[in-house]
């Protein structure tokens, strides 16, 4: 299974458990889902990036999760993750932790400085359902597939996007975020055929650097596949870099793809 298709998958699985639980009354949180996610990366047993669950130290870089993709060679394109699970109010979808804050700070100004520092790119990763997103929920999509409404199950938005809802009353609902293409589904982000077209989130727009050592001495690794954080994860991150995984787990990825 390549990552676009485990992308796909999740987002389809996230789009019908949120709905389900949804009408059982039954509260299925931004966190359970999360966990769940990045678990069955790990249970792939796949190489080629690595993921880290970074809730530990979230209030000091903002982010729940790290992901380096290898895009070519020794190049890695590294994206810093927050996640926002939608709400529902009076039949309209919103995201009501989007301007959350930590020690008077919000959260999506730290989670960008993170990302500048570490060179990475800051992303929002959105978990929607149908009655969340309403009519759209259709967004249509933005690379060579067939649309698949469950896609919008995982929806990614640059993080500037983010500072921009939270400048003006009324920006956080489903419908602002993902109008005008300022959103697009995790699955066509990540598709094979994008290229060029960086009006969104696109795999050619971000960052890339080589991989920083300590990521690199995590891949070179033959024992770090998933599990508890180790001592010997521990000490193979700098000081500086991001703070000890309690998860890591092996994505598939195809250098081609990007």
């Amino acid at each position: 299974m390549t990552f676009e298709e485990y992308v796909a998958r999740s987002s389809r699985w996230v789009w019908d458990v949120i709905g389900y639980a949804r009408t059982q009354q039954v509260r299925m949180g931004e966190d359970a889902l999360t966990s769940l996610v990045v678990l069955g990366v790990g249970a792939l047993e796949v190489k080629g990036a690595r993921v880290f669950d970074m809730r530990a130290g979230e209030h000091e870089h903002g982010a729940d999760v790290a992901l380096w993709l290898e895009v070519r060679g020794n190049t890695w394109a590294g994206v810093a993750i927050q996640v926002k699970k939608a709400k529902l109010r009076s039949g309209t979808g919103f995201y009501e932790k989007l301007g959350h804050t930590v020690g008077g700070r919000r959260q999506v100004d730290i989670l960008i400085d993170y990302a500048v520092h570490e060179h990475m790119t800051p992303l929002y990763a959105l978990l929607n359902d149908a009655a969340s997103m309403g009519a759209c929920r259709r967004l249509g999509t933005s690379c060579c597939s067939v649309w698949d409404d469950g896609w919008a199950g995982c929806t990614v938005v640059d993080a500037a996007v983010v500072k921009q809802a939270l400048a003006k009353r009324g920006r956080r609902t489903t419908a602002w975020i993902h109008g005008r293409g300022r959103a697009e589904a995790a699955r066509c982000a990540l598709c094979r055929c994008v290229r060029e077209d960086a009006a969104g989130f696109k795999a050619t727009a971000l960052r890339s650097r080589e991989l920083p050592e300590d990521v690199q001495a995590l891949l070179e690794s033959s024992d770090a596949t998933v599990g508890p954080s180790s001592m010997r994860l521990e000490k193979a991150l700098s000081e500086d870099g991001p703070p000890g995984p309690a998860f890591v787990v092996v994505v598939p990825i195809d250098r081609d793809a990007v």
